[in-house]
């Protein structure tokens, strides 16, 4: 028998539930992270009573020996592979899912937008990627999971367009991803790493455009979110790129306090990459490495 903690996990954020609201009374919320992330739980009575909570059947979350819930596996299967940049894989994986054979509308939404990522990041074939992610688009229900998707499928639109150097368009699904994020309530049930891959992407668009004072914008609000959940690798990306767009508009001062910081950031984090990138861009800036108070 297998627990299906991922599964478990999106019907928790599809019903606007922490981690803690749904231990309420049943178990600790450290249960609930264990059967999430590593599919373990102390006992099948702890299981059902979550299920009661969640309002679906245990076996909506449990895969007995010979039975198959091969959709599911294959797309988590595919995040992984993209997570890690592996597109190939990701796309030899994608070969043996069909839309015709879904009959979850998640996965289906999920089977789209994972086709425009890899026709964007993988083939670089740009027309096939916007049509997948127009599609996942239109596959619309009115639920928190559903909404974070598209925030993402807007980021990733506004990113097709500007390297087809159509900016006006991109400008417009970079605001719109952004804008519809801090819309979303609940944001402490999502995925805070996506959330700051969204502003990051963004700031970047907005220094490559010029528009540095946009880009710094987005840049603090991903250090005010990288800070609450301690995401270093995210904080000194953040970091970095603040001190680069406060360099372009001269602001001296404070560049040289924010690349200061990510340099520390970088060091702690074993970067060497990044910090000789920091030299070059000192360099460049004709900064000094240092504090000022």
């Amino acid at each position: 028998m297998l627990i299906l903690g991922g599964k478990l996990k999106e019907i928790r954020k599809e019903k606007k539930l922490s981690q803690k609201e749904l231990a309420k009374d049943i178990c600790t919320q450290v249960t609930i992270s264990k059967i999430e992330r590593h599919n373990r739980v102390p006992t099948i009575k702890i299981l059902s009573d979550i299920c009661t909570r969640l309002d679906i059947k245990l076996n909506d979350v449990l895969l007995f020996e010979g039975e198959s819930n091969v959709n599911y596996d294959l797309l988590q299967e595919i995040k992984k592979y993209c997570d890690n940049n592996q597109f190939e894989k990701a796309f030899q994986v994608m070969s043996h899912l069909s839309e015709k054979k879904m009959t979850n509308t998640y996965e289906k939404k999920l089977l789209n937008y994972y086709q425009g990522f890899l026709f964007l990041y993988h083939k670089k074939d740009v027309q096939e990627a916007q049509y997948y992610l127009n599609l996942s688009l239109t596959i619309n229900k009115d639920s928190l999971i559903f909404d974070f998707l598209d925030c993402q499928i807007l980021n990733m639109l506004g990113y097709s367009f500007f390297v087809s150097d159509e900016l006006d368009r991109a400008n417009i699904y970079y605001e719109k991803s952004v804008a519809n994020i801090e819309q979303l309530a609940d944001l402490e049930l999502l995925d805070i790493e996506v959330i700051l891959k969204i502003y990051y992407n963004s700031a970047k668009f907005y220094s490559d455009i010029e528009n540095f004072q946009q880009a710094i914008l987005l840049c603090d609000k991903g250090i005010s979110l990288s800070k609450e959940i301690n995401q270093l690798n995210a904080l000194y990306r953040f970091y970095y790129e603040k001190a680069f767009n406060l360099a372009k508009i001269k602001n001296n001062r404070e560049a040289e306090n924010h690349y200061f910081i990510a340099m520390g950031l970088v060091k702690l984090l074993g970067n060497e990459l990044v910090s000789e990138i920091i030299k070059e861009n000192l360099k460049k800036f004709q900064l000094e490495l240092r504090y000022n108070d």
